[in-house]
Parts: C-alpha cells; sequence; structure tokens
C-alpha cells in the first residue's frame, strides 16, 4: 500500500497554482532558443570506453515557429525508421491532432490518433482517441470554470461507461484545494487535499480513502527564497516512512537531494554540480548500497545540453547526442 501511494505522490508535483502558464513542447523540454529541428543519436558500450560505442537508436524532431512539434521520426540502431508522429495545430497553435504511424512491411501504416477540442477561451473540452481502424477507443471531456481552472474530467471507455471521474475545487485565490478521484461507479477511490502557506507554496498533502480514513499525508518544508528543502510523507498513523531533503546554492540551483526511508534510514543521495551560467555539468546518484551512477553533460552557446555521457560505477556505459538546429 505504501508503495501505491509513493507513486501517487510522486505523479501528483501540482506546484500551486490552479492554471500554470501553458507551453509549448520546447518550454516543456527545457529547451531554449528558437530551435528548428533536433537530432538525437544514442550510443551504448559494451567494452566501458567512449571509443568502443554502438549505435543504439536515434530521432528527429522538427519544430514550427512557434515551438511545438510537427513531425517526430524514430529509426534503429540500422538507421531504418519504424515509426512517425505528426501533429496539427489550429490558427491559435492548439494542438488539435496527433497522429501515430508504424512502419509495417515497407508502409508507414496508421496505427493510433488523437484528437482535440477546445473553447473559446482556449480550454481544451475534448479529447478523442481512435485505432487503426478508426474506431473511437476513448473519450475524455474537460470542464472549466470562469477563470479556466479545470473542473471536471471524465474519461469514457469505447462502449460509453464511465472509466475514471475527477474534480476539482479551488480557492480565493486560484489555488487547488481539492481533488476527488471516482472509481467507474462513482464510489470515490481517492480523495486529496492540498494546504498553502501565506506565500501560495504547497505545504501539506493529505489523502483519504474510498471510507473517508487518511490514508497518507505529505508535508512540505521551503527556505527563505521558496526553494523546497523538506517532504516528509506519513502513514495513516502518523508514522514518518519518507524523506526528502534538498540543498541549494547561492542562484538557487539544487545542489543535493537526499533520500531516506522508515526510521530515518539513508536511501540515496544525489549531488548536482553547474557551471558558472548555471547549466547543470554533472549529476550524481549514489545508493545506499553503494552503486554510483553519474551524468556528465556539455552545452552549445543556447544552454541547451548537446551530449550526456552516463556511468556506472565510473564505468562508461551510454552517451546521448543532440544536433541543434534552430531558426535564423
Amino acid at each position: 500500500m505504501k508503495k501505491i501511494i509513493l507513486l501517487i505522490l510522486n505523479l501528483i508535483t501540482f506546484a500551486g497554482y490552479s492554471q500554470q502558464t501553458k507551453k509549448n513542447h520546447l518550454e516543456e523540454a527545457d529547451l531554449k532558443g528558437k530551435i528548428k529541428s533536433i537530432k538525437i543519436t544514442q550510443y551504448e558500450s559494451f567494452k566501458t570506453t567512449k571509443k568502443d560505442t554502438i549505435l543504439n537508436s536515434s530521432q528527429f524532431i522538427f519544430y514550427n515557429e512557434q515551438g511545438n512539434k510537427v513531425e517526430e521520426n524514430n529509426y534503429d540502431a540500422y538507421g531504418k525508421l519504424y515509426n512517425k508522429s505528426t501533429y496539427k495545430y489550429d490558427d491559435n497553435a492548439r494542438l488539435i491532432e496527433k497522429n501515430w504511424l508504424s512502419y509495417q512491411n515497407g508502409d508507414l501504416i496508421l496505427v493510433d490518433k488523437h484528437r482535440y477540442e477546445y473553447d473559446k477561451n482556449g480550454n481544451k473540452t475534448k479529447y478523442n482517441g481512435y485505432d487503426s481502424n478508426g474506431n473511437n477507443y476513448e473519450t475524455i471531456t474537460y470542464k472549466h470554470d470562469k477563470n479556466g481552472n479545470k473542473i471536471e474530467e471524465i474519461r469514457y471507455n469505447s462502449d460509453g461507461s464511465i472509466g475514471r471521474k475527477l474534480t476539482y475545487q479551488y480557492n480565493e485565490k486560484q489555488y487547488l484545494t481539492e481533488e476527488i478521484r471516482y472509481a467507474p461507479k462513482e464510489n470515490l477511490s481517492l480523495k486529496i487535499i492540498y494546504q498553502y502557506d501565506n506565500q501560495g507554496h504547497l505545504t501539506e498533502k493529505n489523502f483519504y480513502n474510498s471510507s473517508g480514513k487518511l490514508e497518507n499525508k505529505q508535508t512540505h518544508k521551503y527556505d527563505k527564497k521558496g526553494n523546497l528543502t523538506q517532504k516528509n510523507t506519513y502513514d495513516s498513523n502518523g508514522n514518518l516512512y519518507d524523506t526528502q531533503t534538498f540543498k541549494y546554492d547561492n542562484e538557487e540551483n539544487k545542489i543535493e537531494e537526499n533520500k531516506f526511508g522508515e526510521d530515518s534510514k539513508y536511501d540515496k543521495k544525489s549531488i548536482f554540480k553547474y557551471n558558472t551560467k548555471g547549466d547543470l555539468m554533472e549529476k550524481i546518484n549514489i545508493s545506499k548500497e553503494g552503486f554510483y551512477n553519474k551524468w556528465t553533460y556539455r552545452y552549445d552557446s543556447h544552454g541547451n545540453w548537446i551530449e550526456e555521457i552516463f556511468y556506472e560505477d565510473n564505468l562508461f556505459v551510454a552517451m546521448t547526442k543532440r544536433e541543434i538546429a534552430y531558426y535564423e
């Protein structure tokens, strides 16, 4: 049960505000500048040296000038295209269609289609998923309040039955205060209550089961600059069983993260190192068993990483390279 709740806790990363600024695909991927395309090539090694890498796979992604994907192509280690995704937008740069195509017997075959609808305020109101035969296998509807906050999401199965329903409530500051997830027959399956401090930082999340019993509680602490410094998770009896702590440098870059399990036993440490521009140069994970993983990065002049190397116990394992082209 604890593992299930922890998974839910990790999936819910709501920062406080009900409606965060909508991001394009470049912003979602933390990419900088007006990018036209990216070629991503992945290599791996069986001889633990950088010289002995072999091609694993590659990917080409193309973006429009609004920073959204228009096409994504995936290739295997032999350079053969095995699937493609295409994206279509309306005049307001809203995604209205996404198609997945698979390379089969020498042809690209449509295997999945997603379509989206919006209201006059730009809020997404409906999603439909279609299989390769054009059958509607899934529908999701959305409702929003006058402030643009999502207040209801209902997922329908192909037979029209409800597969999932979520409802949301907000306070006068437009912060999410309650989330309820319903089972197919409208039985309460999970209720989450959110609490905030005067600065709008999320301070507490309480998880209740279908009987209304508190199952888990998560508390957050912050420093004077508003950076998250500690996250504690408690069971239904108030026993602490998971703690994460965070440290930052003077530029507010996260430099250390520690994870502790039950009885405050050390579980994992992560260390982050940056250059003078604030770009992440190195990330190190050290487990309680002593396993040591490291990632190193190189950047282009726009501040986007173009090489990532992964090591296990100081042995070279894999490398990812990105060739980025920009709009002029």
